[in-house]
């Protein structure tokens, strides 16, 4: 059986493919930035404000969680602390990194997307993709994916995960690489969506 692709943009430590990886059906292509992730399995390091995707056939998934630092809401990040000087606050750079992982997503045209991000990005990212199409707690997703279908045991273990990530982390150089880590469970539900034989259902 031919190996189905996924593709990991801004990859981190690999949560949205992590279910993947273990499936030998899958093929899995991670690009992040960071040289403090070579070691994460199948990780290319590159600078995706320059690089362009390309690969030898169709993916059958991207997946993208660009940067969220300047979109985020929290006490020290730049949003915050802009808004209680009272200066006028415009995510540059951070959505230059969501249009490029558009860019990449739009020339490698696979047949699922989904792109991910924090709440405080909603205003920024939605002019260019319009409304998200799920939001699950502090994850906001837009793209083209078969909706996630979690429980409510799992979505309360969800609700404490971040936290939780950062706390056992708080002093690792990848703190904010753990903090935001694609937990398994999103990654399960995912794989499993795409997998299931009546995917054409939600298109």
């Amino acid at each position: 059986m031919a190996q189905k692709q996924v593709i990991d943009l801004f990859s981190g430590l690999g949560g949205w493919t992590e279910a993947f990886i273990e499936d030998p059906t899958w093929q899995v292509n991670r690009y992040d930035n960071n040289t403090w992730l070579r070691e994460v399995p199948e990780t290319e390091i590159v600078d995706l404000k320059d690089y362009v995707i390309a690969t030898a056939y169709k993916p059958k998934l991207v997946v993208a969680s660009p940067p969220c630092y300047e979109f985020s809401l929290a006490f020290n990040a730049p949003r915050a602390k802009a808004s209680r000087s009272r200066q006028q606050y415009y995510p540059e750079e951070g959505i230059e990194l969501v249009k490029r992982a558009i860019q990449n997503i739009q020339s490698l045209n696979p047949e699922t997307w989904v792109l991910e991000n924090v709440i405080g990005s909603i205003p920024y990212i939605s002019e260019l993709l319009g409304e998200p199409r799920q939001i699950i707690g502090p994850w906001v997703l837009w793209g083209n994916f078969p909706l996630f279908n979690l429980s409510r045991e799992t979505k309360k273990r969800l609700k404490i995960h971040k936290k939780l990530e950062g706390d056992k982390h708080r002093h690792s150089e990848l703190r904010s690489n753990h903090r935001a880590r694609i937990p398994i469970e999103l990654s399960r539900n995912l794989k499993l969506n795409i997998d299931a034989p009546s995917l054409k259902e939600w298109m």
